[in-house]
């Protein structure tokens, strides 16, 4: 699954709403995350909800300018 929201503030009110509270206990009962990538630069709130998942996520930054 691959899924894209405009900024933390996005990502918050998906983990909190109400498909998240009620359908994905169902999904998650018959199957599981292996892999978990956040690209961007995720709110302090964010990364604290983040930390509770299993797996833990991995972040990838992102920047500006070049790199060699």
């Amino acid at each position: 699954v691959h899924e894209t929201y405009a900024n933390s503030e996005a990502v918050l009110a998906h983990v909190t709403g109400v498909a998240s509270r009620t359908i994905l206990p169902k999904v998650f009962s018959v199957s599981r995350i292996s892999k978990f990538d956040v690209y961007g630069n995720p709110s302090e709130e964010l990364q604290k909800v983040l930390t509770s998942f299993s797996p833990r996520p991995h972040t990838y930054n992102l920047f500006a300018g070049f790199n060699r």
